[in-house]
């Protein structure tokens, strides 16, 4: 799969185009941290489905390829996303009825996250992807 990220895309349409391939995986966007290291939560995401990659973007760039697949790490789609935009991102998986932010199995492929969620999943537990009330650490 390769997603083609440009300035118009919006947050939604990167998100649906990853969910289609990785249904048990979210990908969340957060806005940069203005003080220390990075923040990855709630008053950090960006919620707002419309925002543009262009809105956002931090570097010169505000158009890309990012190649994603099966075989790629957690790790290198999240740095992918940083360097080419300058935008932090998240992968969360699926776990039963919660998001698992997964930190702790970043070297892990998309695959590999994505089969974990699925096993500790049912269709039947989308019921609310949105709420944020509901993404967790990994530990």
């Amino acid at each position: 799969m390769e997603i083609n990220i440009n300035g118009t895309s919006t947050l939604s349409q990167i998100q649906e185009a990853f969910k289609t391939h990785f249904p048990y995986l979210k990908l969340a966007f957060f806005k940069v941290s203005d003080n220390g290291p990075q923040q990855y939560n709630k008053a950090h995401l960006i919620t707002e489905p419309s925002t543009t990659i262009q809105q956002l973007s931090t570097t010169n760039s505000s158009s890309a390829n990012i190649s994603i697949n099966g075989h790629l790490k957690v790790s290198s789609l999240e740095q992918h996303f940083m360097e080419q935009f300058g935008i932090p991102v998240q992968v969360f998986r699926k776990s039963g009825t919660v998001w698992l932010q997964t930190t702790t199995s970043d070297n892990e492929t998309l695959t590999d996250q994505n089969s974990k969620g699925m096993a500790t999943s049912s269709p039947a537990n989308d019921e609310d992807e949105s709420n944020f009330d509901l993404y967790h650490e990994q530990l």
